[in-house]
């Protein structure tokens, strides 16, 4: 009986040891093919930038929401405006006149891209581009899109023609993640707000969503507390609640487009960066 006994014994101790191996094993697969999908993720993220870059070197990643009602490629101008061709609206003739041939009057780095697409050809579309004064470490990134009339794209699926079903608070659940897919980062946010933006009005002194850096101004003077009261106004101006809030410490990104019932007023949709 007692033999007996030290037989089951070693034969529970074999399954136990035979079990533990096979889920040690099973795990380490797991751990594998994790590492191998990571990897190639990486590889066609790392392959993507290449071909853009390629193509354009203004190409500085890829914005992204997790939807996919945007999927864009990001390009911002550099150097000066000599090095650079704008071209006219809706002409396609290019600009000889920086100090008026531009659609607000005077040219800046922000108008190469406005009708012009990754290949550099005429495009009353443009491309989707960031602020030539940004810089990825900037408190503040602000991109900017056309949103195309129902006639040119009656789905709205083309630049940020998408941004328009954020004006309904229906639409926030299933596209309020967003991402900036850069070459050696991914940078994730959450949109915060959707606010409409009044070119002719006070929204312009007290909803300056095109600042770099909040509590710096235009001119680069210190303006402290900017960032608070511009949350303040944020939270007037508001199309509606998402139950999400900024901080002053919080980084953000701005997307631009415009709002096709007044041409005298933006869709602003404003991001906090986030850890996903």
């Amino acid at each position: 009986m007692k033999r007996r006994m030290i037989i089951i014994s070693l034969l529970l101790l074999i399954s136990i040891s035979i079990i533990i191996l096979i889920n040690n094993n099973d795990s380490n697969d797991i751990e594998i093919k994790d590492k191998s999908n990571l990897d190639n993720k990486l590889e066609f993220i790392n392959e993507e930038y290449a071909s853009y870059k390629s193509i354009n070197d203004d190409y500085i990643g890829q914005l992204v929401f997790d939807s996919e009602i945007i999927n864009e490629p990001v390009l911002q101008a550099k150097g000066s405006l000599n090095d650079n061709v704008i071209f006219a609206y809706n002409t396609g003739v290019i600009v000889n006149d920086y100090n008026k041939g531009c659609e607000g009057g005077s040219c800046s780095l922000n108008d190469v891209y406005l009708r012009k697409d990754i290949n550099n050809n005429f495009d009353i579309g443009g491309t989707v581009f960031m602020d030539y004064r940004n810089s990825l470490s900037d408190q503040n990134i602000i991109i900017y899109g056309h949103l195309y009339p129902k006639t040119m794209d009656p789905n709205k699926e083309l630049k940020f023609s998408p941004l328009e079903s954020l004006l309904n608070k229906d639409n926030y659940e299933n596209n309020k993640y967003v991402s900036l897919k850069l070459k050696e980062e991914t940078k994730n946010y959450q949109v915060v707000y959707v606010y409409l933006f009044n070119l002719s009005n006070d929204d312009y002194d007290n909803l300056q969503y095109f600042r770099t850096n909040y509590n710096i101004d235009l001119k680069g003077n210190i303006d402290e507390g900017y960032y608070d009261r511009y949350i303040n106004n944020l939270e007037q101006v508001k199309l509606y609640d998402t139950g999400i809030k900024l901080n002053n410490t919080d980084n953000t990104l701005k997307l631009q487009t415009c709002y096709e019932e007044d041409d005298n007023i933006l869709e602003i949709v404003v991001c906090k960066e986030i850890s996903k």
